[in-house]
């Protein structure tokens, strides 16, 4: 144990598989190391006192797939600072950006921004235009309370998507149409009365979880009923499920309804 406090406080390299990562965990770096390799796949600098990343910060790092740079007091992110770079992974949580940052990644798919309560709004037409590789995003535990959708596009990319803990309330129908890619999304506690078919038309969705919300009424998911496995309702205001709801869903396995306020429930398990 006390090797691997030493190694996480001076910082370590290690390469497998062609995979060279460079780990540095000691909470008192302020700026990028210079000793970190060129060669470097994976560089983890998370939990340290980094406040920016400036020009071309990582640009020397042409193998760079992945950047961790959580729980740092990040405040800015410059454009070009993944030039250069085959940035496909970048995790950011916890840092004291209040937007998400326009950079020239083109490569990037995986975008990890949960735990900024400074961030309020974002423009997804703006974002899957910019990161249009996109796969995976979560901006779960925000303050996000206005957003801005493409209209009926098949060219978002992406499959997965974590909007928890949001200050929502409300989508603008058509929100994620034609999305046809995205397979998960989750919407936990985001303060929605409403939700159904015309937020996710054309989609593929198989995990959808909107517990923890305000909803009255069973949603109407006959849009993706032949695909969906697993629906989170707990926790909402539900106080009916008729066996109508379930017609269209022929591959749910999985449902939660805990802790709604159903007075009535069909035998919906003998159809």
């Amino acid at each position: 144990m006390a090797q691997l406090a030493l190694l996480l406080i001076f910082g370590f390299s290690s390469s497998c598989n062609g995979y060279f990562v460079y780990l540095n965990r000691s909470g008192t770096i302020s700026e990028i190391p210079s000793n970190i390799p060129t060669n470097a796949t994976k560089i983890d600098l998370r939990n340290n006192i980094i406040s920016s990343f400036g020009p071309r910060a990582f640009s020397n790092f042409t193998s760079l797939l992945m950047l961790e740079a959580s729980e740092n007091p990040l405040v800015s992110i410059d454009y070009t600072t993944f030039e250069d770079t085959k940035i496909d992974n970048l995790i950011l949580a916890y840092t004291q950006l209040t937007q998400i940052p326009d950079l020239n990644a083109p490569s990037l798919r995986h975008l990890h921004m949960q735990g900024h309560p400074g961030i309020t709004h974002v423009d997804f037409v703006h974002l899957t235009l910019l990161y249009s590789r996109l796969r995976f995003l979560n901006v779960s535990i925000c303050s996000i309370n206005y957003t801005r959708w493409p209209e009926n596009t098949t060219e978002v990319t992406i499959k997965n998507f974590d909007l928890t803990r949001n200050d929502l309330n409300t989508l603008s129908n058509g929100a994620m149409n034609s999305w046809r890619r995205l397979s998960f999304l989750y919407l936990e506690e985001t303060g929605l009365s409403t939700f159904g078919c015309s937020y996710i038309n054309d989609t593929e969705l198989i995990i959808l979880k909107l517990s923890r919300n305000h909803l009255t009424e069973f949603p109407d998911l006959q849009c993706v009923g032949q695909t969906l496995e697993i629906l989170g309702l707990a926790r909402n205001l539900i106080t009916a499920v008729a066996k109508e709801d379930f017609r269209d869903l022929v591959t749910l396995v999985s449902l939660d309804l805990k802790a709604n306020r159903i007075s009535r429930l069909d035998e919906i398990y003998y159809m």
